[in-house]
């Protein structure tokens, strides 16, 4: 049984009884069935498909706070140096990380590679 969702017997209203996370379950299929009060009783099943929306609820982390490096004055254009890595726990686009130097490049020295 489905323990995410819940249905009043009388409007036939369809709730959340706990939260949903898109990370551990995207889609959810239930049968529903509708019981008249008559004597024999009818009833007859439908079936409910529900998808999960993402939403971008995690910020990146970068994998360490700080990275220290030292380069030689005669580097070159396009030389690397330094890679920094980030994670992030979204799936899909949420998920994916993008870089950029937002201070301390004021002579336009280093630029971000995108790969």
């Amino acid at each position: 049984t489905n323990n995410d969702l819940t249905i009043d017997s009388t409007t036939g209203d369809v709730t959340l009884s706990n939260p949903l996370n898109y990370e551990e379950t995207e889609d959810y299929t239930v049968i529903i069935q509708a019981t008249d009060l008559g004597s024999p009783s009818n009833s007859v099943n439908a079936t409910l498909s529900l998808t999960v929306n993402a939403v971008n609820e995690f910020e990146p982390d970068f994998t360490q706070s700080y990275w220290s490096v030292s380069i030689l004055e005669n580097s070159t254009y396009g030389d690397v140096v330094a890679t920094v890595a980030a994670t992030d726990d979204d799936s899909y686009a949420d998920g994916t990380v993008a870089f950029s130097i937002t201070d301390g490049n004021g002579e336009a020295k280093f630029q971000m590679e995108t790969t």
